[in-house]
């Protein structure tokens, strides 16, 4: 063999190993891409529908990205040599797919118990409030509600988008130059 074999030789081993590595650049590039769709809160360009009340707006953390628990559970769940699967939410994050894709959650009616707590000291000395704590609660009611709808829109970060194609085959460029 002489030198030009061995160096098509290496050049083809080389381009190998990168097809090879083709759907684990394309598993981690998409997981980037989403988790920046979540940090920018838009996607494809467009930005997340914002709340349509500013009274219920919450008055911490940013829009999709309170805890970071829905950040957290974006992962890739599998590569082969010819696909790659990623996935978002967990038994802790089962909204996951409600943000993702928008849906509009039924509530039934019933009768729900109320609990209070009668302030006896502190700021709140003689006052009835709500209370989150039913075995430190002075007493509580039965209320009837009526069944509702909750309305969650679209605010999109997973999904085939011509962003993603557009950063998978700059991620497969720049790969490719280095052979």
């Amino acid at each position: 063999m002489d030198k030009f074999d061995k160096q098509l030789e290496a050049l083809f081993k080389k381009i190998d190993t990168k097809i090879e590595l083709a759907p684990q650049l394309v598993a981690e590039t998409a997981l980037e891409h989403f988790q920046n769709a979540l940090l920018k809160k838009e996607w494809d360009g467009k930005p997340y529908q914002p709340y349509k009340d500013k009274k219920r707006e919450p008055s911490r953390g940013s829009l999709m990205y309170r805890t970071g628990n829905l950040f957290r559970t974006l992962r890739i769940n599998y590569v082969y040599h010819d696909r790659a699967g990623l996935s978002a939410g967990s038994s802790r994050v089962l909204y996951a797919k409600a943000h993702n894709e928008g849906e509009t959650i039924q509530h039934k009616g019933g009768v729900k118990h109320i609990t209070f707590k009668k302030h006896t000291r502190g700021k709140f000395k003689g006052k009835t409030l709500f209370s989150k704590n039913n075995e430190r609660a002075s007493f509580s009611q039965k209320a009837s509600v009526g069944a509702y709808s909750i309305t969650l829109p679209k605010r999109q970060f997973m999904g085939k988008s011509q962003s993603l194609i557009t950063d998978i085959k700059t991620r497969f460029k720049t790969n490719f130059k280095t052979l």
